[in-house]
Formats: C-alpha cells, sequence, structure tokens
C-alpha cells in the first residue's frame, strides 16, 4: 500500500511526452471508448476523475456488485448456455468462449488489462510502471502532467507465514524537502501499526495490579481443571466464569468477558 506525497510538475521529457499524448485525438478516443463501457452499465467515471480515493473504492465496490448482478442474469446464463449446450462438462474452446462472452456482455471488472492496449497505442511501454501509473491517475483521478511526488509512504503488511511485523517506510527524494513531508499522510499509516502509541497509553497501577491478580487466579483455576472431560471452548469460558466470581467482590466490574480480554493481553 503506496501513498504519494502532494506532487509538482517536474518539466522534463516525460513532462512533454505526456502534453503530447493528451492532444492526441486516438488517445481521446480510447479513453472516451474505456469511459463508456462503464457508463453503459450505470457505473460511470466522472469526467474531471474521482475526487479522492474513497469516493474511487465506492465505485469500485459498485462495479463488482453490478458485474456479479449481470452475471447472474438469465440474458447472460442463456448465452452461456448456447455455447455449453446446458453440459456442465466444458472444454477449453468453450472457456475461452465465455470468457469472450465476459468481456462483450459484462462490465469488467478486470479492467486495468486494457491499459496494455492503450499504452502500446500511444507508444509508451506497457511495462513501465510510472506509465501505468499515470495512465490509472489519468483516467480516475483526471491527472494531466507527469508531476513527481515530493515523499511517498509505505505500508508493509505482516506476513504470518514469513513471521514479519507490519512496516512503514517514508521515502524522501534528492528532491525532497522537510517542510514538504506531510506528518498527517503519515500518521494515517502509523495508526495501522501494533505499537502505534495511541493504541498503548499508560494504563493505571491500579488496572496493573488488578489485571496481574486476575492473570493468578485465572492460572490457578485452570490448573484445578473444575471441568475435566469438557470441549476446549467451554472450559475456557467456565474458567473465566470462575475467575470473574472469585473476584467479584474486589472487583464488582469484573466479568467473563472483561477477564478473557485481560488473559489474552498476557497471552500476547
Amino acid at each position: 500500500m503506496t501513498s504519494r506525497g502532494e506532487v509538482d510538475p517536474v518539466y522534463d521529457a516525460n513532462y512533454y511526452k505526456v502534453q503530447k499524448i493528451l492532444l492526441d485525438k486516438k488517445f481521446q478516443e480510447r479513453i472516451k471508448a474505456f469511459k463508456g463501457w462503464f457508463e453503459q452499465f450505470g457505473c460511470p467515471i466522472p469526467t474531471r476523475g474521482f475526487r479522492d480515493l474513497k469516493a474511487y473504492d465506492a465505485w469500485n465496490e459498485g462495479l463488482q456488485k453490478t458485474y456479479f448482478k449481470w452475471h447472474k442474469s438469465k440474458k447472460f446464463r442463456d448465452a452461456v448456455k448456447e455455447i455449453t449446450g446446458g453440459s456442465d462438462r466444458i472444454t477449453p474452446e468453450q472457456q475461452r468462449q465465455i470468457y469472450d462472452l465476459e468481456d462483450t456482455m459484462l462490465p469488467t471488472v478486470t479492467y486495468k488489462r486494457y491499459f496494455d492496449t492503450i499504452l502500446a497505442d500511444i507508444g509508451l511501454d506497457p511495462k513501465n510502471q510510472d506509465d501505468r501509473d499515470w495512465l490509472e491517475e489519468h483516467i480516475f483521478f483526471n491527472r494531466q502532467g507527469y508531476e513527481k511526488p515530493k515523499f511517498l509512504v509505505k505500508f508493509i503488511v505482516a506476513d504470518k507465514e514469513k513471521g514479519t511485523e507490519p512496516e512503514l517506510w517514508v521515502r524522501y527524494f534528492g528532491y525532497t524537502r522537510p517542510s514538504d513531508v506531510v506528518s498527517e499522510a503519515i500518521e494515517d499509516f502509523q495508526k495501522l501499526l501494533p505499537d502505534y502509541r495511541g493504541k498503548n497509553k499508560a494504563k493505571d497501577e491500579s488496572l496493573i495490579v488488578r489485571d496481574r491478580e486476575v492473570y493468578e487466579v485465572w492460572l490457578e483455576v485452570k490448573k484445578a481443571n473444575p471441568f475435566k472431560g469438557r470441549d476446549r471452548r467451554e472450559r475456557g469460558q467456565s474458567i473465566a466464569v470462575i475467575t470473574a466470581k472469585k473476584l467479584k467482590k474486589k472487583y464488582p466490574k469484573l466479568n467473563k468477558t472483561l477477564v478473557e480480554k485481560i488473559i489474552q493481553g498476557f497471552r500476547e
């Protein structure tokens, strides 16, 4: 997940290349046809692009719903039946025909694959990520120039299989000034980190004492094993209930849910 900081135009060869492309009639027709495809299914892309990522995500969600609606339609199912003859066993050739049918009858949700064709038509490299990013942002956010971000913020999600923790990276460029970096943009991602300071406020000393006592009593009850033979989930809940009852007089607000939350904290 990468976020671009504020951008400024850099008047290099890329900038003038893009300005020339924007004036190309063939390119304009390609973009018009691309947007028109979604409009016919009731999922139009705004002429001036989406105002922000939230609006774009909402459109994408609506597109997904529209796709499944059309996929279940009688018209599409009848067309598929004409290809397969109603058989559940589909040959590779029939599958190819169904894919072609989806391209002509359904609003595509894998629209980025069409970027290759558009980029090749206007003389840009489909494998160049900068060119692909520009085209996508032009279509959906009306990006006109070939600006460069003042900084980049990248959030790397945790990988449980590899045992890695989530990471947050901020990239500075040679032209980045300290004043260019917007702290709010970084903090939005920082909040996703498990050790974010807003999630780890200093705990009242009395709560620390209570939690330790709860944990100790819970261990004692667990060791006594009063519910041997019951399933694991029921046994765990029962131990929490007994723990809460033992300490109820000292801690009136203590209940099964709170005990389980405290115990979970000690386990993490």
